[in-house]
């Protein structure tokens, strides 16, 4: 069952874009970026007794000339990324804290800058004292007396100051009305106190405008979240970005753009209503974005990019693969189609078509099968485990399977997570997240919407498990779960058996 909850908004469009320090073609002089000694990121949030936020997304984006790449910096020790930006700046969003927004800061190619923690926030030093008091605008206006949440962070967030989870579900559109007034005097505050700053514009005129551009179009998007953006003024924003569209390294006018074609076109589409959930058919919101013509081709390949990935997590291998191929036929971008076929492992390895197997691949890029996995541990009792990183009830038995490992750390027992994820970053996350990645047999599998193994067993809802005898003979097709006192019983059972035992039934 998948379950969202949309507690902060941001446009996240990953890519790769570094370079390593060996690569010679590298452009440029090299940007760095030091993380010194910065707190622990911590993705939980209790705001309500009965509701725990986990957050996925980095702690920090890289963005340049809108690829953007997620990071994690280690934290209470020095780390360092080096860089060669495209162009000639950078922007880092840096989440001090998962309840606020994110402190951009506009980087110069060739810089060395360093983030360290004052008063609980994010502060940039560069080499150039005076590009430091401006990098820290951001930070300059909290320190200012701006309040613990600003009334923006309230709007987009309104769990940060809800009583209740049934305040929060029932209030929040009438609760978002009465703080956009609120929400919008203070932005355009923001923004007049940019035009003030001294010699911001003249000196830095890169910064001066991202952060215009910035202020800007997050009051376009509360107006028209609202109803208050004519029709006239949002076809003269289209029309002007689509003849100009922005030479900064990111537009926040691309977070605008989604907003309006997710009110304007994915809230339109069908919707397929599952047992657990509904889907969204951006297939559909695919094809209509492809024939939206206000706007430029550089914004629609970013949206496009986004909607691919939804279909890829959604729909069918066929379906992602044609969709995939409309994509690489409208843009020549390497660097996303890279990044596609990185996310989703599955449709492009020729060898995972085939039924005969159960393909996977570990977290090291590794591809093996089933039948290869089973021999390589054959006099070890198996313990499979399969999972996805949206199935509610998978995630919620991987401390009982963490118990179960321990109490059979020393037998010839072994445990394996077999995850259905799609997207490899989903997978990554909540594997690193549950602390499989310490774990020896951690896998996402290619083809087991195909495998023929898979139809044998009737393999459908999961969790479901799967156990091996030493032998290698698969001997419960549907075992029970590792909460289950009869799984200890049975684990003990095969350990003892020199030889196999006779296939037991299918019983939980």
């Amino acid at each position: 069952m998948k379950f969202y909850c949309c507690i902060l908004f941001l446009w996240l469009l990953p890519s790769t874009f570094c370079y390593s320090q060996a690569d010679k073609k590298a452009p440029g002089p090299a940007t760095v970026l030091i993380f010194d000694s910065i707190p622990k990121f911590t993705r939980e949030v209790r705001q309500f007794s009965n509701l725990t936020h986990v957050h996925t997304q980095p702690q920090a984006y890289i963005r340049d000339n809108f690829y953007t790449q997620g990071i994690n910096p280690r934290s209470r020790v020095k780390d360092t990324i080096v860089l060669y930006p495209k162009g000639g700046y950078i922007v880092l969003s840096f989440f001090y804290s998962m309840m606020h927004q994110p402190f951009d800061y506009v980087i110069r190619k060739g810089d060395t800058v360093t983030i360290r923690f004052r008063n609980d926030m994010s502060y940039a030093t560069s080499t150039d004292q005076g590009y430091t008091d401006y990098l820290n605008h951001e930070y300059s206006r909290r320190m200012a007396g701006t309040p613990e949440h600003t009334p923006y962070e309230i709007y987009i967030n309104y769990a940060i100051v809800a009583k209740s989870l049934n305040e929060l579900m029932n209030n929040e559109p009438t609760a978002k009305a009465d703080w956009y007034p609120k929400a919008r005097n203070y932005l355009l505050n923001e923004l007049r106190s940019l035009s003030e700053m001294p010699g911001l514009s003249g000196k830095y005129p890169m910064m001066f405008n991202f952060f215009q551009d910035k202020l800007t179009y997050l009051v376009k998007r509360l107006d028209f979240e609202q109803n208050k953006l004519p029709a006239d003024s949002l076809r003269d924003l289209l029309r002007v970005n689509k003849t100009m569209p922005s030479d900064m390294p990111y537009s926040y006018f691309l977070p605008f753009l989604e907003t309006v074609a997710r009110k304007n076109i994915v809230s339109r589409a069908r919707v397929f209503k599952y047992e657990h959930g509904n889907i969204v058919d951006y297939r559909e919101v695919y094809d209509k974005v492809s024939a939206w013509d206000e706007i430029n081709d550089l914004y629609r390949k970013q949206l496009l990019y986004g909607y691919l990935k939804e279909i890829g997590t959604g729909f069918s291998v066929t379906d992602f693969n044609k969709y995939l191929s409309r994509f690489s036929s409208f843009t020549n971008d390497t660097i996303l189609i890279k990044e596609i076929r990185q996310e989703f492992p599955a449709p492009y390895d020729i060898t995972s078509q085939s039924g005969d197997s159960l393909l996977m691949l570990d977290a090291r890029g590794n591809q093996t099968d089933l039948q290869t996995f089973v021999a390589q541990n054959k006099g070890k009792v198996i313990y499979i485990d399969f999972w996805a990183s949206w199935c509610v009830p998978c995630r919620s038995e991987m401390k009982s399977g963490e118990a179960l490992r321990k109490k059979f750390k020393d037998k010839d027992v072994v445990f394996a997570y077999f995850s259905i994820d799609r997207q490899k970053s989903q997978w990554t996350e909540a594997y690193n997240a549950d602390k499989l990645n310490e774990l020896p047999h951690n896998y996402i599998l290619l083809n087991w919407g195909s495998s023929r193994f898979l139809k044998s067993i009737g393999f459908g809802p999961i969790p479901r498990h799967l156990l091996y005898d030493k032998s290698g003979r698969l001997v419960h097709k549907n075992a029970p779960g590792p909460g289950s006192a009869e799984t200890a019983r049975l684990l003990e059972q095969y350990v003892s058996q020199k030889s196999s035992l006779p296939i037991e039934g299918s019983k939980r």
